[in-house]
């Protein structure tokens, strides 16, 4: 099954590949072992860290959902050494997050989806850090608006629109939409190709594990 949803205008969709447990992860690694360390610190003690591309996190803490939709997938790290931290694993964290997102763009070029950009929000955005290497991994540009909870101004977008305000979701988007920061890749990075492709082998292994204990 496909995650495609109506959209906004007349003969538009939507198609959601997501990730629910993306950005909660680090919310519960951060909960469950650093839990007096502030989002803030964990940031500025993984931005002084090098990427190990062994060390990968697969971000299945609730399954996955479609276009791969397994209910029995787990989170998963591999690679893990003595030499490894806290800060090491969050970090992981971030990358494997980036992983999933990049798996699920390559999904909707696979449809023939052409992609300029990603367009961040949410608590992730705030950190340049964790948005850079979505950049790097996912080969794309990230954006980041000005206003992050991209919800509560969607929501009052509807509501300018409705009560005439504006005329269009078109004039109210160039009005209201401001893009703070563009982070662009780094092109030139092996080891991100190489964190990805271990990325997919792991999942493609433990799919038959995870089928074994529904």
């Amino acid at each position: 099954a496909l995650p495609v949803s109506c959209g906004p205008f007349t003969g538009s969709y939507i198609y959601l590949p997501v990730c629910e447990s993306g950005g909660i992860s680090l919310e519960w690694f951060k909960s469950a072992f650093l839990p007096d360390i502030s989002f803030a610190d964990v940031d500025a003690r993984c931005s002084r860290k090098t990427v190990d591309p062994r060390l990968t996190f697969l971000p299945y803490l609730t399954g996955v959902n479609p276009p791969e939709f397994d209910p029995n997938a787990t989170g998963v790290f591999f690679g893990a050494t003595i030499a490894h931290d806290a800060y090491d694993f969050a970090l992981a964290i971030m990358c494997g997050v980036a992983c999933l997102l990049r798996k699920n763009i390559e999904n909707l070029q696979s449809s023939g989806i052409a992609f300029e950009k990603i367009i961040s929000t949410g608590g992730g955005a705030k950190s340049a850090l964790w948005s850079q290497i979505k950049a790097d991994i996912c080969g794309l540009p990230v954006a980041v608006p000005a206003e992050e909870e991209a919800p509560s101004l969607g929501a009052a977008i509807i509501g300018a629109v409705s009560c005439g305000f504006y005329t269009t979701y078109k004039e109210a988007a160039k009005h209201c939409v401001e893009i703070k920061t563009i982070y662009y890749p780094n092109l030139q990075n092996p080891e991100a190709d190489m964190q990805y492709r271990l990325f997919c082998q792991l999942y493609d292994a433990l799919g038959p594990v995870f089928s074994q204990f529904p």
